[in-house]
């Protein structure tokens, strides 16, 4: 699709009109915004920030292996977005639909569990039979907590909240994680397994008020039809892009990989279009932002449009707390036995609730602790071609770290540091065979 040109701007590019609407960023969501858009009948261009890494589906960090950059399960994928696009139609589908979940303990305990949260009775009996049962009634009143919750978390007509709110809801949208676990249950690696799914990309602490809300966030989600399950896209993160770019493209989505902008224009109280740094215009009246809110509104939009309290909220200070991707290059499988049979599997190490705690403060001083929290798989276990022979690749968060926009190579050093440690809490005897890490 191609817009209509017209008359050069004074800094020699093109007015180009004819579109609808402009996506800026080929993120996720950015190709989630102009499939769903051209889909309803508007002329839409997708612009820059990071549409030209649409066909670098795996990028090499270490001779031979490679990484698949993005998300490494699934687990909030809307089913309303699939059906729309009809993603299944384009080419999404799953290596796993549930993923099982071994947690590892500091005590060197370990816990597979099932895909299916409503079927994780069995296995926490047989580790901690006397919270069996106040885990099962904790699991149902989680999701069904998460499930009335839904639409306060999407982008969609809410009723008031207080109508959504059972006492069991409110209590565990307000109170911490430690509050609610420890009112639960009495064995450690329960707690240890709540607070680390709580955890996980999180800026909370687990006994920081609210801090159980993002764990009904991803509770709330769905993957592959279930709630609250963890599914491995075919071709991981790079599988789901391609489906939704292909849904884009059916829909006669105008890509535009090269482009960058400079500004968004503002004309009267509306959006206008966008200033490329060639000089150009390209018009629309509707934009969609895929890029940070910093970004679009200060450095694009600029703030002598913007409300003065807005600009303040979007100059807020940066935050202390991040999570770190680290990929590890495995010359050989894990010599743990127990690591070795799990590599197709989501992998979870649960610090202590000590861990946890003296881990976020070390990230908060600006400093890296091991143990951290990691979610990790070996989507080597799915593609061998991602690995060389005998080679496996394992792709992890690691949380918390501290948060920085620099690129701080002795910072990166550090949590690839700490992220070895914990993989080999996971993996005994796994840290003598990783060749490479990258942060």
């Amino acid at each position: 699709m191609a817009g209509e040109a017209g008359e050069p701007t004074k800094g020699g590019g093109r007015i180009e009109g004819g579109f609808d609407a402009i996506v800026i960023g080929a993120s996720t969501d950015g190709l989630a915004a102009a499939a769903l858009l051209g889909k309803a009948g508007l002329k839409t261009v997708l612009l820059g920030a990071g549409s030209a890494a649409l066909d670098d589906e795996r990028r090499e960090f270490a001779p031979g292996f490679f990484a698949l950059d993005g998300e490494l399960v699934l687990s909030t994928l809307d089913p309303e977005l699939v059906d729309m696009l009809d993603l299944h139609r384009h080419g999404l589908g799953y290596a796993a639909r549930r993923l099982e979940t071994v947690y590892f303990f500091d005590d060197g305990g370990a816990l597979l569990t099932e895909g299916d949260l409503y079927r994780t009775r069995e296995s926490i009996a047989a580790m901690a039979l006397e919270n069996a049962e106040a885990y099962a009634d904790f699991v149902e009143a989680a999701l069904d907590s998460a499930r009335a919750l839904r639409p306060f978390f999407e982008i969609e007509a809410a009723p008031p909240l207080s109508e959504a709110l059972s006492g069991a809801s409110e209590r565990f949208l307000a109170d911490s994680v430690e509050d609610i676990t420890g009112a639960i249950f009495t064995d450690p690696h329960l707690q240890a397994l709540i607070a680390a799914e709580a955890s996980m990309r999180s800026a909370a602490r687990p006994s920081d008020p609210f801090s159980f809300a993002s764990l009904l966030r991803r509770w709330a989600g769905e993957a592959a039809g279930l709630q609250a399950a963890c599914a491995y896209p075919k071709d991981g993160a790079p599988g789901l892009r391609r489906a939704l770019r292909r849904a884009a493209q059916a829909a006669n989505v105008d890509f535009r990989p090269s482009v960058s902008l400079t500004s968004v224009l503002v004309e009267g109280d509306s959006v206008a279009g966008v200033e490329t740094s060639e000089g150009g215009q390209i018009r629309a009246s509707i934009i969609v932002n895929a890029l940070s809110a910093r970004q679009a509104f200060l450095d694009l939009v600029g703030p002598s449009v913007i409300d003065v309290e807005f600009q303040a909220a979007l100059s807020a200070p940066e935050p202390e707390i991040a999570s770190a991707r680290v990929n590890f290059a495995l010359t050989g499988a894990p010599g743990d036995d127990r690591a070795r049979a799990h590599l197709s599997r989501r992998l979870v190490f649960a610090p202590s609730r000590e861990q946890i705690r003296a881990s976020y403060s070390a990230a908060r001083r600006g400093e890296v602790e091991a143990p951290l929290v990691m979610e990790a798989l070996a989507p080597s276990a799915f593609d061998p071609t991602l690995a060389p022979d005998n080679g496996i690749v394992v792709s992890a968060w690691a949380h918390p770290v501290p948060f920085t926009r620099e690129n701080d190579s002795a910072l990166a050093e550090k949590v690839g540091e700490a992220a070895r440690q914990t993989f080999e809490r996971i993996a005994p005897g796994a840290a003598g065979r990783v060749a490479a890490i990258d942060v």
